[in-house]
Order: structure tokens, then C-alpha cells, then sequence
């Protein structure tokens, strides 16, 4: 999948499918999927690979603390 696929897919979910699934955009790029340059692998996101979308694993743990 590629970034701008992604990025459409994210941006037609709601707000509740994204809290659902966990998904966020990637507080390191932003979004762009573009971080710092390094010569080997350019100016790639490492968090987010590049997709600028990442999952959030701790929406998840939050939830579960409200429901106890």
C-alpha cells in the first residue's frame, strides 16, 4: 500500500473506526512519511515506514481501563 492509498483510506474512515482500529497519524513525520535524511535509506519515517499512519496501541488500554 502506498502512502497516498493510506492516507485516502485513513482520512474516509470516522472517528470511531480510526479509535476502533487504533490508528493515528504518525507523531513523528506528522503525516508526510518523511523524517530526517540519512544516506542509506533517505528521508524515510522509520515509525511509520513511511505510510505516515501508525497504530496506537495505548487508545486501546485506555478503553479497557474505562470499562473496569
Amino acid at each position: 500500500m502506498t502512502r497516498q492509498e493510506a492516507m485516502t483510506r485513513f482520512n474516509s474512515m470516522t472517528v470511531d473506526e480510526r479509535k476502533q482500529r487504533h490508528l493515528k497519524i504518525c507523531p513523528r513525520c506528522g503525516g508526510s512519511g518523511k523524517y530526517s535524511f540519512c544516506t542509506m535509506y533517505g528521508d524515510t519515517c522509520f515509525k511509520c515506514n513511511g505510510l505516515g499512519i501508525v497504530k496506537d496501541y495505548r487508545l486501546g488500554k485506555r478503553k479497557n481501563k474505562e470499562v473496569n
